[in-house]
């Protein structure tokens, strides 16, 4: 929900309104001390999943912030978790070429099959689909 700060708000009513706040609430405010006193509260109180906006007059932000647990960053590449998956997988997929398996993207799905039967009438019904976790996403969905 998106709360608008008046400015007569005292120092008390501030705790308060950021006690009570929900992750996904945004609180907005004209003043500028209220805004560095909300970002205090926000550390001491541990708020997580808030927004807080400094506006102008005319209701355009000036300033920002979001206040998100370490383990929200938003960090550029890949983590090392992440990096570690993916080496799993690459072994995987070293075991689909070592089995002779082929994986074949088919728009917006993903199948398996014996390579032997790649290029065969055969190969549609012998195919079976992945379940992918909502990972895989095909080709024709990223034009979209």
């Amino acid at each position: 929900m998106e709360k608008d700060i008046s400015k007569a708000v005292s120092d008390q009513q501030l705790r308060e309104i950021v006690r009570n706040s929900v992750s996904g609430d945004t609180l907005n405010t004209t003043n500028q001390d209220q805004f560095e006193l909300i970002k205090k509260l926000l550390i001491e109180y541990k708020r997580v999943g808030l927004r807080l906006c400094l506006l102008d007059d005319d209701g355009y932000i000036l300033r920002q912030i979001s206040s998100r647990s370490r383990t929200e960053s938003i960090e550029p590449g890949l983590n090392t978790q992440q990096r570690k998956v993916l080496k799993a997988l690459e072994r995987v997929l070293k075991a689909c070429e070592r089995e002779k398996i082929a994986l074949v993207g088919y728009s917006d799905s993903l199948v398996a099959l014996p390579q032997t039967l790649l290029h065969t009438e055969l190969a549609s019904a012998e195919a079976r689909e992945l379940e992918t976790f909502g990972v895989y996403i095909g080709a024709d969905l990223l034009k979209h």
